[in-house]
């Protein structure tokens, strides 16, 4: 059996990246390489590596999903703390209800719930 178990992305300033992840997301930090990298994780097995270097060059095309109990409370809970998002809360076609904004670097970052299409 194969299994994902890291995302890298470059980021340039980890500490920046590093912070908003567990404030805004609420990952937290399992490794860090003082000006190397920042390995971050939530409840599941995939871990986000945050190591030195450039940005991709189209970093929006970059999609990091993660999961939550509610969109809605997540959504509101970080507006009420300042946070800009892209979209508020919208009900998807498949079946998915998602809020987006954008990481410092530009990376697209969704927090989602399942939702039942009638």
């Amino acid at each position: 059996m194969t299994v994902l178990n890291y995302v890298t992305l470059q980021v340039g300033d980890i500490p920046k990246v590093r912070d908003w992840y567990v404030e805004v997301v609420g990952l937290r930090v399992e490794h860090e390489t003082a000006g190397q990298i920042a390995v971050l994780t939530g409840g599941g097995e995939c871990r986000i590596c945050l190591e030195n270097g450039p940005p991709v060059s189209e970093p929006s095309r970059i999609d990091l999903l993660f999961q939550v109990d509610s969109v809605d409370a997540t959504w509101r809970r970080l507006v009420e703390q300042g946070v800009t998002f892209w979209r508020e809360p919208t009900d998807e076609v498949y079946g998915q209800r998602n809020a987006i904004l954008f990481d410092p670097v530009g990376h697209k970052v969704e927090f989602f719930e399942s939702i039942n299409i009638g």
